[in-house]
């Protein structure tokens, strides 16, 4: 894993992807699943996106831990609000995975909703009304859990910098 881009920390720099890449799988995300023609524009984009987030997810916690380790050892002492930030940006991980599971549940299932329906009789379970509110609502749940986990950690990791701590 990098640890230092072009004299910079790995991190401040790979953190930018998730902070992008998670809002926007969760808004695909949510617009798939309550709007059918949105789903069909925005397509396998969404749960990409959320692969994608997923993927970096990992990459920047570990580059922030490199970087973790140089604050404190630059400082000679442990950092309480950047072990904080570590602490909540380890548990990022499950929330990316979470959103890129129901995203991409969701784009399955809709893509299964979206196949014609048999002549007369009861549409099949995968099809069914009460599967798609429930789909859409655990999509808008994940999605808004993701988004505010990730500004957590984000402001765990602002006020670690601007809050004095490394600069103390």
């Amino acid at each position: 894993m990098p640890t230092v881009i072009h004299g910079l920390p790995a991190h401040v720099l790979l953190i930018h992807i998730v902070v992008v890449l998670v809002p926007l799988g969760a808004v695909f995300s949510v617009l798939s699943a309550v709007w059918p023609a949105a789903r069909r524009k925005i397509g396998f984009i969404a749960p990409l996106t959320c692969l994608i987030a997923l993927v970096f997810v990992p990459i920047t916690t570990s580059a922030g831990r490199w970087y973790q380790h140089y604050l404190e050892t630059q400082a000679g002492r442990p950092l309480p609000t950047i072990d904080h930030h570590a602490g909540l940006g380890k548990s990022m991980i499950w929330f990316a995975l979470g959103l890129f599971i129901v995203t991409t549940v969701g784009y399955g299932l809709g893509r299964y909703r979206d196949l014609p329906r048999p002549a007369g009789g009861r549409a099949p379970v995968l099809q069914s009304q009460a599967l798609s509110y429930a789909a859409s609502a655990l999509s808008i749940a994940m999605s808004a859990l993701a988004v505010w986990w990730l500004y957590r950690v984000g402001d765990s990791g602002a006020y670690a910098v601007y809050g004095g701590s490394i600069h103390s």
